[in-house]
C-alpha cells in the first residue's frame, strides 16, 4: 500500500511519546469539534518517526508494504489507545456512573454509607482500555525487565541471585507478582535511581557550568479553550494530571494518582483492582489478627488520606478533621 507520509510538523513537548499522543486530538472542546492530527495512516506514521519509534527508512517501508485493511486497523487502534484511560464511577461516592475521561471527569460528592453491591467507597476506579492496572515498582520493574532495560535487569538479576541463595531455591522474575515481590521491587527500584542520580548529578552540574540555569518556563496560554495532560512515573507509580484551561484560567483539574489504580473498587462490569483482587485466596491464620490482609495492603505502599490539618500563617494549629 502507498501511503503519503504527512510532513506535519508534531509539537512533541511532553517529554514521552505516550504523552505526546494524547495531544494528538486538539482542541477538545471546542464548540465547532477537535481538530484531529492523526487523519491518516500516513500522519500516523510520521509522529512515529518524529518521536523516533521508527527510523524514516522503516517508515518508507511500511507504507510501501501495509495493507489498506492493516493500516486503517492499526490507526483506528492507535486513537482508541490515545483515548483509553478513563474513570468509573459505579462503586465510587460521586455523582455519575458511566467511566468519565479524565478531562471530563467530575468529582462531586455522593455519599449513601456503605453499599456491598452499590457504592462503597471515595475511590474511583481508573481504567485503561477498560481493564484494572496495578502500577507501582512492580510494574515498573517487569515491564523494563521484559523490554530488557539494561539497568533494571542489572540490578533485578542481582536481587534474584541474592534472594536464591538465601532461600535455598532458584527464584524468578515470575515469583516477584506477589506480596513480598513488591517490596523486593522497591529495592530494586531504589538501588536503580541511586545510580541514576549520580548521573543526574553530573548533568546538572555540567548544564549549570555551561551557563544553563533557567529554573522557569512561563506559560503562554492562546485564548479558547485548550488540554494538556502530563504524566510520571512517581515512586508509587503512574501519575497522571490532567487539565482544561479556558481562556487563561483551569477549567477543569483532574489528577489520577498511583494509589488511586491500586485501590480502585469493582468497575461497572464487576472487575477488582488491583487491592481486591489480590486478596482473592489470601490466607489468614488469624480471622481476629488478619495481618496477612495487611500485610499484603501496604507491600502497595498506599497513599490513603486519615487526617486533614490546617494551620494559620504563622503555623499554629487550627483544626484537625479525621477522614475515617
Amino acid at each position: 500500500m502507498d501511503v503519503l507520509v504527512d510532513d506535519r510538523a508534531f509539537q512533541l513537548i511532553g517529554g514521552h511519546a505516550a504523552v505526546d499522543l494524547a495531544n494528538t486530538l486538539d482542541w477538545r472542546f471546542r464548540d465547532d469539534g477537535p481538530e484531529e492530527l492523526l487523519a491518516s495512516y500516513g500522519d500516523l506514521l510520521h509522529f512515529a518517526e518524529q518521536s523516533e519509534l521508527v527510523t524514516a527508512k522503516q517508515a518508507r517501508q511500511i507504507t510501501r508494504t501495509a495493507p489498506d485493511h492493516a493500516a486503517a486497523a492499526a490507526l483506528v487502534a492507535c486513537r482508541e489507545l490515545r483515548e483509553a484511560v478513563a474513570e468509573d464511577l459505579t462503586h465510587a461516592w460521586y455523582k455519575g456512573k458511566d467511566p468519565q475521561r479524565p478531562w471530563q471527569g467530575e468529582t462531586v460528592p455522593d455519599y449513601t454509607d456503605f453499599q456491598e453491591n452499590g457504592k462503597y467507597t471515595w475511590v474511583k476506579a481508573p481504567r485503561f482500555d477498560q481493564k484494572p492496572m496495578q502500577v507501582g515498582p512492580l510494574s515498573q520493574v517487569l515491564v523494563g525487565y521484559a523490554q530488557g532495560h539494561p539497568l533494571t535487569k542489572k540490578w533485578t538479576d542481582l536481587a534474584l541471585d541474592k534472594i536464591s541463595v538465601i532461600g535455598k531455591r532458584r527464584v524468578s522474575v515470575t515469583d516477584l507478582q506477589s506480596t513480598m515481590g513488591r517490596h523486593v521491587a522497591r529495592a530494586i527500584r531504589c538501588a536503580m535511581l541511586s545510580e541514576l542520580a549520580t548521573k543526574h548529578w553530573e548533568y546538572l552540574v555540567t548544564s549549570v557550568s555551561r551557563g544553563d540555569t533557567a529554573t522557569y518556563n512561563p506559560p503562554k496560554f492562546p485564548d479558547g479553550e485548550l488540554q494538556g495532560v502530563g504524566t510520571h512515573e512517581a515512586p508509587r507509580g503512574t501519575l497522571s494530571h490532567w487539565v482544561v484551561v479556558k481562556n487563561g484560567r483551569i477549567a477543569n483539574y483532574q489528577a489520577v494518582v498511583p494509589t488511586t489504580w491500586n485501590a480502585s473498587p469493582r468497575d461497572q462490569n464487576g472487575t477488582p483492582g488491583p487491592y481486591e483482587a489480590s486478596l482473592v485466596g489470601n490466607p489468614v491464620i488469624d480471622p481476629e489478627k488478619p495481618l496477612e490482609v495487611l500485610r499484603t495492603v501496604h507491600s502497595y505502599d498506599p497513599c490513603m488520606a486519615c487526617a486533614c490539618h490546617t494551620f494559620d500563617p504563622e503555623g499554629k494549629p487550627i483544626a484537625t478533621v479525621k477522614v475515617l
